[in-house]
């Protein structure tokens, strides 16, 4: 594999699912099809589940990250964003 700017993406995108989640990513990552087909996750499921459930506003920050995340994670590195853009 050769490593460029979207391999550094890709690992900043797990890492920020890693804080969320409190745990590595790899049975969220397991457990859905593919994130380029376009699935509706339930933010819950994401959610480190020992935390109290997060207030409205804070819900509505976790959203904007996580549509900055899954295209970050695409299985082609030629399809994700560069780490200007997020």
């Amino acid at each position: 594999m050769n490593v460029i700017e979207k391999c550094d993406v890709y690992s900043f995108e797990v890492l920020t699912l890693e804080i969320i989640k409190r745990n590595h990513p790899r049975d969220f990552f397991s457990s859905f099809p593919p994130l380029s087909s376009n699935v509706n996750l339930a933010l819950t499921d994401l959610l480190d589940p020992r935390l109290a459930t997060p207030s409205h506003d804070v819900l509505d920050k976790l959203i904007s990250m996580m549509e900055v995340v899954f295209p970050c994670l695409d299985s082609n590195p030629e399809s994700r964003p560069i780490m200007q853009v997020v």
